[in-house]
């Protein structure tokens, strides 16, 4: 019986032992998940690898969780690619995730909020800054044109100044508005006075179950248009523009005075001419035979109405953007702000067809604990 306690005594010593060097070796990990913007990444997954312990940072991107040294930490989050880190002697870590465009482009903005495209059922379609930056286009209208499905933007008019039309799906209504609605920054809005180089991305709501959350106004589907914001870091200022010129590659020859005239006369003529009769009522003739004369010699002049319409107007065009945007986070606090200028002079061919615009925008975000707000 002795022998026996002493042995339980050695196996519990034996345990006791083992279980109070695992404890020391458990260690409290604290840190913070931020972006490569220095922003904090709320919800982002900390995990133990190997193992079910894990933890979501809080609204400012901390986390703290107890690990043992050795341990690697798998760290994630919607829309940016996974890391792993392994824990050392510091108890104190600062983890940057790296944004992934190939996860960003599984989530779309829906109504008044977003869902990962996987598990969408809706139709939505949505074009990003890249393909909009990379169309030399003066309207945002213009820039949509073939990149979405089902979304048909016919241009009437080559007046500058003047937005193509647009519809989704077709005409919905022959007795009101087939325009669809627009939403720019959760407020309605035009996309014809907005600047192209403003837009962060835009989403196409085509169905009835995606735009349901607008109502009746949704009818003809809806277009929802998210403008750049400013981003944690060092002041960035950017610049674009261009300048050029239009005109007609060709342009059609025109009748003078005297053909058109007499080529009017003759039709007339022949449309007053009765059946079977060579008769006709000639006080029907507009020109006189004086008038004609005057224009073959040249005596009364003729008004070269092409001249008149294009000479002088070269189509000259011009834009200048300016962007400043920006922004600062400590502890709690963080503020971001993004000020945009642009201008675009756009003359057209024909005389007094000439269009002017300026656009002024700013995006303001600030966020305390657990307040925020957004002014645009």
């Amino acid at each position: 019986m002795k022998k026996s306690g002493l042995l339980q005594f050695s196996f519990l010593f034996f345990f006791l032992l083992i279980f109070s060097a695992f404890a020391m070796a458990q260690q409290k990990i604290s840190g913070h998940v931020r972006n490569a913007g220095g922003e904090p990444l709320p919800g982002a997954s900390v995990k133990i690898k190997g193992t079910t312990r894990g933890t979501t940072t809080s609204t400012d991107g901390s986390f703290n969780i107890n690990a043992s040294e050795g341990n690697v930490l798998q760290i994630s989050a919607l829309d940016y690619a996974a890391k792993e880190v392994v824990v050392g002697t510091s108890t104190e870590l600062t983890i940057t995730l790296i944004a992934d465009a190939k996860k960003m482009d599984e989530v779309v903005v829906v109504a008044f909020g977003t869902k990962q495209k996987s598990t969408l059922i809706e139709s939505v379609a949505q074009v990003d800054e890249k393909v909009i930056k990379n169309r030399p286009v003066n309207n945002a209208v213009s820039a949509l044109q073939g990149q979405v499905a089902g979304l048909n933007i016919v241009s009437y008019s080559g007046q500058p100044g003047v937005s193509p039309t647009i519809n989704i799906r077709g005409v919905g209504s022959i007795n009101s508005s087939t325009a669809p609605l627009v939403i720019v920054d959760g407020v309605p809005g035009s996309l014809s006075l907005i600047d192209p180089n403003d837009i962060a991305s835009i989403s196409v709501l085509k169905d009835a179950s995606a735009a349901s959350l607008y109502g009746a106004r949704a009818a003809n589907g809806v277009i929802l248009v998210t403008t750049k914001t400013g981003k944690v870091g060092k002041i960035t200022v950017s610049y674009s523009g261009y300048v050029g010129w239009q005109q007609p590659t060709e342009l059609f020859k025109e009748a003078n005075a005297y053909n058109y005239a007499n080529s009017f006369n003759e039709a007339t003529m022949y449309d007053l001419i009765k059946p079977a009769s060579t008769n006709f009522d000639s006080s029907k003739i507009i020109f006189t035979q004086t008038q004609l004369d005057g224009w073959k010699s040249g005596q009364v002049p003729s008004t070269n109405w092409r001249k008149t319409l294009f000479d002088g107007n070269n189509g000259f065009t011009q834009s200048h953007y300016v962007n400043i945007g920006g922004g600062i986070s400590h502890d709690d606090l963080t503020l971001r702000n993004n000020f945009s200028f642009g201008y675009l002079q756009q003359n057209g061919n024909l005389a007094n067809t000439n269009y002017n615009r300026f656009s002024i925008r700013s995006n303001s975000e600030l966020k305390w604990k657990q307040l925020s707000t957004n002014l645009s």
